[in-house]
């Protein structure tokens, strides 16, 4: 990685090469390593500094583990052998404050790699925030990250590591439901608080200080559905006479298709089929068949990543394509390089990089730092969005919950959580309500002539914008 400059609490820059203390180089780092802009803490004579390289093989054993998903239970009993190698950097003059390390996991490798670095760029941007502007308690911040290689049985070995070994300060979740899901045990255990981003199953998150920065609120699988129909009725106009629902047997996409035929029942829709189909399918040929048979007006899919993308390609090539099409959590980028064809998809969004969002000062200098660190890192679709913003703010609660408690201890900065407000990049959260969530706010989006804007509610939609329903794009009727 090539040194770079970073300005840190003190506003002071140096240059660095993932520095990290002797303390926690004795840790031990899989993957990535430590990052973090330790910037002015670390200004000053360099004379002195050291760099250590330590290569050893570790044999971390997990017995008997078991983590449940969504119904699905995982049991771990493998024994993880990793070569780990050790880069530390010191520098700097006596008296250095000691770094609060943060630790947990990303995809760095795997099938969810692309997101991982989406996630691991927000987060980067989010810890030079904290150190630039203080710090947590007057102490510089860096992250311990692992590369959980995709794979949801390196996730609870991986977290006990950190917490046991690494001796981190802090954790925070990994990316994606099954591997939130399986590290919280591990947080439980271990009375850490717990705070992640890109969770989908509300009623599930029981742990006392399991905290979540995507405002699903506790009942996504009626709200959600309701928004969207809410939308559709009174920004577009026009409520479809029937529908068909498919969606993946991913937890958090089941759970919310759960709820959609009793809204629908509620706001005199028909449901026609709910489709099941596999987590990691990419041939949607037979339910594209099967849909242009059935002819609903509306197609609610409740899928994630390339399975929009996957299904309008599949819709087209059948030779249908219905007058409204919704999904949950798309890879916007990939459905912008279908161009006319992936216009008019609606999806949910918590953030995105326009007015009103970007009125507020924090959200600006998000947009802006994330944006041209994705575009440097080469990412297709480098655009600030409900990925990147939920990575983002899941580090503002940690940072104004630390600020707030002026604790580093997990249950004061837990208790404190529950009382109070966070002000994030998408707004107030508040985490009184069942399972520490409180209401919604995750609203209603649409690819518009090249790009994804919020069109529902009238409070955060862009400026004149609207839910285009019916598609013009539609076809096979």
């Amino acid at each position: 990685m090539p040194e770079k400059n970073n300005e840190g609490a003190g506003g002071r820059k140096i240059s660095r090469r993932k520095a990290i203390s002797s303390t926690v180089a004795a840790g031990a780092i899989v993957g990535v390593g430590v990052v973090a802009g330790l910037g002015g803490y670390f200004a000053g004579s360099s004379s002195g500094g050291r760099v250590q390289t330590i290569t050893q093989r570790e044999m971390v054993t997990v017995g008997g583990q078991t983590v449940t998903v969504g119904g699905q239970t995982v049991t771990v009993t493998n024994t993880v052998t990793q070569p780990t190698t050790v880069t530390a950097t010191v520098t700097g003059v006596a008296g250095t404050p000691k770094p609060v390390v943060i630790g947990y996991t990303l995809p760095k490798t795997g099938g969810f790699a692309a997101n991982g670095i989406i996630h691991d760029i927000a987060d980067e941007v989010a810890v030079r925030r904290i150190n630039e502007t203080g710090g947590l308690l007057g102490r510089p911040v860096q992250r311990l990250v692992y590369d959980d290689r995709s794979d949801i049985s390196q996730i609870p070995p991986l977290y006990e590591r950190l917490i046991t070994q690494d001796r981190v300060d802090l954790i925070v979740g990994p990316y994606a439901t099954p591997f939130i899901a399986a590290a919280m045990p591990v947080a439980e255990k271990y009375r850490k608080v717990y705070i992640f981003d890109s969770y989908t199953l509300p009623k599930q998150a029981r742990y006392e200080f399991a905290f979540s920065s995507w405002a699903t609120g506790y009942n996504t699988d009626v709200e959600w559905p309701t928004l969207l129909f809410e939308a559709l009725q009174n920004s577009a106009g026009k409520l479809p006479k029937s529908l068909v629902v498919v969606h993946s047997t991913h937890p958090g996409a089941a759970f919310i298709a759960g709820g959609v035929p009793a809204v629908a029942q509620r706001f005199g829709i028909q449901v026609l089929d709910v489709i099941r189909y596999e987590l990691g399918t990419t041939d949607f040929l037979p339910i594209a068949t099967r849909l242009k048979e059935l002819k609903p007006e509306f197609l609610v899919q409740c899928g994630l990543v390339l399975d929009e993308s996957n299904m309008r390609q599949a819709l087209d090539k059948a030779g249908f394509i219905p007058y409204g099409h919704s999904s949950l959590w798309p890879a916007v980028g990939a459905l912008l390089g279908l161009g006319p064809l992936g216009d008019g998809l609606i999806s949910q969004s918590v953030f995105e990089a326009h007015i009103p969002f970007t009125q507020d000062a924090e959200a600006r200098y998000f947009v802006e730092n994330y944006q041209k660190r994705a575009r440097e890192a080469g990412l297709a679709y480098w655009k600030a969005d409900t990925q990147s913003g939920t990575s983002y703010a899941m580090f503002q609660i940690l940072r104004e919950a630390v600020r707030g408690s002026g604790s580093l201890n997990d249950e004061d900065i837990g208790r404190w959580l529950k009382k109070n407000k966070v002000d994030t990049i998408f707004g107030e959260l508040t985490f009184d309500g069942p399972n520490n969530y409180g209401p919604m706010k995750t609203w209603i989006a649409q690819i518009q002539n090249g790009e994804q804007v919020v069109v529902w509610p009238p409070d955060y939609a862009k400026p004149r914008a609207k839910l285009q329903y019916p598609s013009p794009l539609a076809k096979g009727y």
